[in-house]
């Protein structure tokens, strides 16, 4: 089920608010959501299911008639079969609107990362505890990686590869190279934040750990003096009452006329 959800978040997008089908090659779906947690073969089998000929929610379907069709390339190009399915299934819907909010969430940490650049990586631009725990919850939720932020980087046409003939590969080459360039510039520049943000967070709390073990010595030393000028002021008003006491015994001595 995760891979399924993953594979139609990739063929999904919202435009105007409204979930539509985004067309996506293998090779690019497989980048985003394997890499590291699944196989190129165990994506293309949950991507099959949907393929075969009593199912046909993805294109290209398979067909026995035309073995080429059994196995995906990764330059073949998968699409929703009908947009009306994305409306009708609520589960999808609820999945391109997921995705679609998590690119609100990448745009937002975009405009954070864009004002820490543009201040040559000024120290108070850095997230602070709060936002830094809330970026990395999403960034762990949704395995972000370049070829994802490729899917969002500016410039970029889709991550679309279909077959171009000579007079147009050189400008679709040029395309997918700058949309290349865009999305590693900006996936360097998230982790290079992120490490930034959670190294000066660490030097924070050293810093607040080492105020609050001083505090708390302070406030020791300063019980520890409390407590003995008290203890001396208890031995002062001790010795004050034995004087007195010593002083009415003498005065009485003095004045008894029997003695």
């Amino acid at each position: 089920k995760k891979i399924s959800e993953q594979v139609f978040k990739c063929l999904t997008k919202v435009d105007d608010l409204k979930p539509v089908r985004n067309r996506m090659n293998f090779k690019s779906v497989y980048e985003i959501i394997g890499q590291n947690k699944y196989s190129n073969h165990q994506i293309e089998e949950v991507i099959n299911i949907y393929r075969l000929p009593q199912n046909t929610l993805i294109f290209p379907f398979m067909e026995d008639d035309f073995p080429n069709s059994l196995n995906l390339k990764n330059s073949s190009l998968l699409d929703v079969t009908h947009e009306s399915l994305i409306r009708n299934w609520q589960l999808l819907e609820k999945w391109a609107m997921e995705e679609y909010n998590s690119s609100l969430v990448y745009k937002d940490l975009k405009s954070h990362v864009k004002r820490w650049l543009d201040t040559k990586q000024d120290k108070t631009q850095l997230l602070s505890a709060g936002a830094y725990d809330y970026f990395q919850k999403w960034n762990q939720s949704i395995n972000l990686n370049l070829s994802w932020v490729q899917r969002y980087a500016e410039h970029a046409d889709g991550n679309i590869n279909m077959e171009v003939s000579s007079a147009n590969s050189e400008i679709t080459i040029h395309r997918n190279n700058q949309a290349g360039s865009v999305a590693k510039s900006a996936y360097e520049s998230i982790f290079q934040f992120f490490e930034s943000s959670k190294s000066q967070l660490f030097r924070k709390r050293i810093f607040q750990k080492r105020i609050f073990i001083l505090i708390t010595l302070l406030a020791l030393i300063a019980s520890i003096g409390f407590g003995f000028v008290f203890y001396l002021n208890y031995k002062i008003d001790k010795i004050a009452d034995a004087n007195k006491i010593a002083a009415l015994a003498s005065d009485k001595l003095n004045s008894d006329p029997t003695l």
